[in-house]
């Protein structure tokens, strides 16, 4: 697992690097003027999954104009998993703990979410408003090698990864790198998401 702390502004990103110091396990990255999307459990060359602590307001990040903040939902889906307003002593204050939390597996942006009494409405309303993703239909033929179709219809089955490693004598890591490639051939977001796909053009049975 990888936490990288996003900034905008490079005066901003001194004050996080300060604030940092040299603790293990941790990127700053300055990205200024080039906003990027990186969804949620986007692996690392390594296998790890990246998880974002943006610093500054949220909408710029993603893309958007100030005065379109995105949902907690929007976020969660982008990897985002903790927001540090971009006041020098809200930096002070929080990021270190939300860095020590983010890496520990907790999510600061969703716990505050549901802190408030309108937060889990307000979460469940925006998923009802997302249309269930797009299945692409009628393919000629499968992207996807005779292995990775053996893996994806596995993953159908019900079989984890570990799982899957042990029956095909695999290492763990190598299973996890040929279910990404999968959902990239696929274009899906999830493994649920890349087996629809695989069911509704007939490249994996039921």
């Amino acid at each position: 697992m990888a936490v990288v702390v996003e900034v905008h502004d490079r005066l901003l990103a001194a004050d996080v690097r300060r604030v940092l110091g040299r603790m293990p396990g941790v990127s700053v990255v300055v990205k200024e003027n080039s906003p990027g999307r990186s969804g949620p459990g986007t692996p690392l060359a390594n296998g790890e999954t990246l998880r974002r602590i943006i610093v500054g307001e949220p909408a710029a990040h993603l893309g958007r104009a100030k005065d379109e903040s995105p949902t907690v939902v929007d976020m969660l889906q982008q990897g985002i998993w903790a927001v540090v307003p971009s006041e020098t002593g809200s930096i002070e204050r929080t990021l270190k703990e939300y860095v020590v939390q983010v890496g520990s597996g907790l999510c600061p942006l969703l716990s505050s979410a549901v802190s408030d009494p309108n937060g889990v409405e307000k979460i469940v309303s925006a998923m009802r408003a997302r249309p269930a993703p797009r299945v692409q239909r009628g393919a000629k033929r499968s992207p996807l090698s005779d292995g990775e179709t053996d893996i994806l219809q596995r993953i159908a089955n019900g079989d984890k990864n570990r799982e899957i490693a042990h029956e095909l004598g695999f290492e763990l890591q190598t299973v996890k790198n040929k279910v990404t490639i999968v959902l990239t051939k696929t274009q899906a977001r999830s493994r649920t998401h890349a087996v629809a796909v695989a069911l509704a053009n007939g490249w994996i049975s039921q």
